[in-house]
């Protein structure tokens, strides 16, 4: 098997996104395509509407602000913007529009990338995303073993079934990407 897209699974806090940047980090073919990718376009618009500066902006979609509630969503009740992207890419998206939306969305993306290049979907969260991956020539790891964020939302309890499962309890995001390129290598047996 010749790996042409990786999606990476596991809980909130697992660590997909580190992995992510660990692989691209040891192996240049891998490159970032997030599914949340047309999520985050429409919450930086909308953050920039509100006159949020854009290093703000940045913590709240990908920093150390994702997590906390923000007076800019709605100043009376304790919305985090990681909520707000859930909500609008789960009951929106997914259930209001179209299941498949944002798989739509980053199939696209992944199929332009040049030849030899490895797309990376950092967060698989259902079978659909999952069968995206595998249908552009891909594989799902799961990524398991460090601590976990709060699992509310529907998003955060789907677990498409992986191809493979790393445990990276304790280990260095090096460690972890080490592990899911070597299971890549033979996986391509």
């Amino acid at each position: 098997m010749k790996l042409k897209a990786l999606g990476l699974s596991g809980r909130g806090g697992a660590g997909k996104t580190t992995t992510a940047h660990a692989l691209m980090r040891q192996d240049d073919r891998f490159v970032s395509i997030p599914i949340s990718a047309p999520i985050k376009a429409m919450m930086r618009a909308l953050y920039r509407s509100l006159g949020v500066d854009a290093k703000t902006i940045e913590r709240k979609l990908d920093g150390d602000l994702k997590r906390e509630p923000c007076p800019y969503l709605n100043p009376n009740l304790s919305v985090t913007p990681t909520a707000a992207m859930q909500t609008l890419g789960t009951e929106w998206g997914r259930t209001m529009i179209n299941e498949d939306l944002w798989v739509r969305a980053w199939a696209g993306m992944a199929t332009a990338l040049p030849e030899g290049q490895i797309a990376i979907n950092d967060s698989v969260r259902f079978q659909n995303e999952a069968d995206a991956v595998r249908a552009l020539g891909g594989a799902i790891v799961r990524i398991d073993g460090r601590g976990y964020l709060s699992a509310e939302h529907v998003s955060e309890r789907s677990a498409p079934d992986p191809d493979c499962v790393i445990n990276n309890a304790g280990m260095s995001p090096k460690w972890t990407a080490g592990a899911v390129l070597n299971w890549c290598e033979e996986a391509k047996g």
